[in-house]
């Protein structure tokens, strides 16, 4: 994909679509996270997974690119990391934890925290509302940014068939989302971004 795109993108739309479950949220998540650490501001609408469920995606992924030669079957999932780590939690107290993480696990899943907050969080800015974020409320959020800073942000929407319709809209689930999709463009245009 990077040759592909020969690691540039263009102020424009993009669209990422695919049946259920084949992983579209978690390779978005995956090219934000690079975008941010490469120094990109990045404004990631998750209007479905919370902060937390993102940032254990990270984790893991971190955790997995700096272990898979040596340590491959000790690296943990998201699901476990949301589940059975805090920040701070301190190794050596793994088993006074229950012991559903070790101490090397703890240990690892701490580095990449630590990492994530020097390389992407600083860049990183994931908003979203719980199923209710609108298209008026994206577009205020990336005015907001955009008359502030002098950079362009990269947006990402996850995903566009539950941002929720405006309280007049009258139409089909199919006319929503060309309205979003047009508002979406109309906003990448307006403000030069991608």
């Amino acid at each position: 994909l990077d040759n592909q795109l020969q690691n540039c993108v263009y102020p424009g739309i993009y669209v990422i679509a695919a049946i259920s479950s084949l992983g579209k949220t978690t390779l978005m998540h995956q090219i934000a996270d690079q975008m941010a650490e490469m120094g990109t501001h990045v404004i990631y609408f998750s209007i479905e997974q919370s902060r937390m469920e993102l940032l254990c995606k990270s984790l893991a992924r971190r955790m997995y690119q700096q272990n898979r030669h040596n340590r491959t079957t000790d690296c943990v999932s998201s699901l476990q990391i949301r589940r059975f780590w805090k920040p701070g939690m301190d190794p050596s107290k793994a088993m006074e934890y229950g012991g559903n993480l070790t101490e090397w696990q703890i240990q690892k899943i701490n580095e990449a925290y630590d990492w994530y907050c020097t390389k992407i969080a600083p860049n990183m800015e994931i908003t979203g509302q719980n199923f209710s974020c609108t298209v008026e409320e994206i577009k205020l959020k990336i005015k907001r940014y955009t008359s502030t800073h002098d950079d362009k942000p990269v947006v990402f929407l996850d995903y566009i068939q539950i941002v929720q319709p405006e309280k007049d809209f009258k139409g089909t689930d199919k006319q929503h989302i060309d309205n979003v999709m047009t508002q979406l463009e109309r906003t990448a245009k307006a403000e030069n971004i991608t």
